[in-house]
């Protein structure tokens, strides 16, 4: 009997042993982290708002207006009621993200949501609400396209024209406008004019000099 225990014990001893030296042995590999990966959303033909761009203007007044886009592409999401979109990289424009033809301009609580479609390339007619909060908004209509416009000497085409008129519209509609800009392709905004209801006035915008960094 005393042998029994004895061999019970010696194996025992050997079976620890033994475990021990396969736990020395096994090599623990650390779970990767998951990395996300975002796409990048580019700039569209008629708003090349490429990072380290630039566009010098000259108003009404002779004053230089500077727009420029952010030295890198940056990433950008919204809420709209609630709800997340996706995240992408993109342009920012005068420190305002661009999803190709929206601008991240508005609230998640605005009536059409946060992001303001610019303009479009659909047909002449092709009309869309910009944003509409506390009573308050504002419209835009394709009003030509592949149209030439002379600006300081320069002939720019093709170039899409879209009218700014109140939302909800005033009597007479899209009539009432209260801005309109020219979209050069390849280039971008060319000029834009803004009417002034209070005194009937209009402030024009006229590019003089530009790069594209693309």
């Amino acid at each position: 009997m005393k042998i029994h225990w004895t061999f019970l014990l010696l194996l025992t001893g050997i079976i620890t042993i033994n475990a021990c030296k396969k736990d020395a042995d096994v090599i623990v590999t650390p779970t990767p982290t998951p990395t996300h990966h975002f796409d990048t959303l580019f700039p569209l033909s008629y708003f090349p708002a490429y990072p380290a761009s630039f566009w010098r203007y000259i108003n009404s007044a002779n004053d230089t207006v500077i727009c420029k886009t952010d030295s890198s592409y940056k990433l950008d999401s919204y809420v709209y009621w609630g709800n997340p979109s996706d995240t992408f990289y993109v342009p920012y424009y005068n420190n305002v993200p661009i999803w190709g033809y929206q601008s991240h301009s508005g609230s998640q609580y605005n009536h059409f949501g946060p992001m303001w479609t610019l303009l479009s390339e659909g047909a002449v007619g092709t009309n869309w609400q910009l944003y509409f909060d506390n009573g308050n908004g504002s419209a835009r209509m394709v009003v030509a396209k592949d149209s030439s416009v002379y600006v300081n000497g320069v002939y720019y085409y093709p170039t899409i024209v879209i009218k700014q008129y109140p939302y909800p519209p005033l009597m007479g509609g899209p009539n009432h406008w209260n801005g309109m800009t020219y979209y050069t392709k390849d280039i971008g905004m060319v000029k834009q004019d803004t009417w002034n209801p209070s005194d009937s006035t209009i402030t024009t915008l006229m590019l003089y000099d530009y790069h594209i960094n693309h």
